[in-house]
């Protein structure tokens, strides 16, 4: 989310479950803001998904999804959710995970409904990029 900010995009809203990694996105966040507009930047504590339900996407929005790359509960909640609400379909998601931990890449691919765009590699780590639908 820094890092987007820092590259051009006008708000990043960060989504965390563990008070650990809240408050410290919070104290990040706070050095943050005094070189950025207050508005730009967002902290919210709690389930991705609630969130996510009363979201509003658009084309010109990238979600960037995160989670403990052995929480393979998450990734299969987030394609559900996907699966289920199709205007979320027209934002651009960039979902990371790591092949050994987590899922591969190719697992990724038959999870989501969506279309893959591109993806990063670094290691075992990988950003799968994914819009739309799959054809």
């Amino acid at each position: 989310g820094l890092e987007a900010i820092s590259r051009g995009a006008q708000t990043a809203i960060f989504i965390e479950k563990a008070r650990p990694a809240y408050e410290l996105l919070k104290s990040n966040i706070s050095q943050a803001k005094s070189r950025l507009a207050d508005e730009s930047l967002q902290v919210v504590m709690g389930s991705f998904l609630k969130f996510l339900a009363s979201f509003h996407f658009n084309q010109n929005q990238v979600l960037y999804f995160d989670p403990p790359y052995e929480e393979l509960e998450l990734y299969q909640k987030l394609a559900k959710f996907i699966e289920e609400k199709p205007e979320c379909r027209s934002a651009q998601w960039w979902i990371e995970s790591d092949s050994k931990k987590g899922y591969s890449l190719e697992q990724i691919q038959q999870l989501f409904s969506l279309e893959m765009v591109k993806a990063y590699h670094h290691g075992d780590k990988f950003i799968a990029i994914m819009q739309g639908e799959k054809e």
